[in-house]
């Protein structure tokens, strides 16, 4: 049986759906919007993971990006603030203009 035919009668689950979701790429390509809406990087160049990664990188921000998407398994970004430390996604974006 090939893999594709394993679950292709599978229902994720509400938790499951969140983690694909909020997956890293599509993290990644919303965090490359935010660049954009804030006119640091050009709209082409948010399709770029590797722009994004730099862009942040370059504002003094760590930002680890581990690349595919959040299914079975695989974790989603991490964001720190200018001190280093862990921060949510969220509370990454809303303190990130207050810098």
């Amino acid at each position: 049986m090939a893999d594709k035919d394993k679950f292709a009668d599978e229902i994720m689950s509400d938790e499951e759906l969140d983690g694909v979701a909020g997956g890293t790429r599509a993290e990644t390509y919303a965090d490359g919007e935010e660049l954009v809406k804030r006119g640091l990087l050009s709209a082409e160049d948010a399709l770029s993971s590797s722009k994004v990664r730099e862009t942040i990188h370059n504002l003094g921000y760590k930002y680890k990006d581990h690349g595919g998407l959040a299914i079975f398994g695989a974790k989603n970004n991490e964001y720190f603030n200018k001190n280093g430390e862990s921060v949510s996604r969220e509370d990454f974006w809303k303190n990130f203009d207050a810098k």
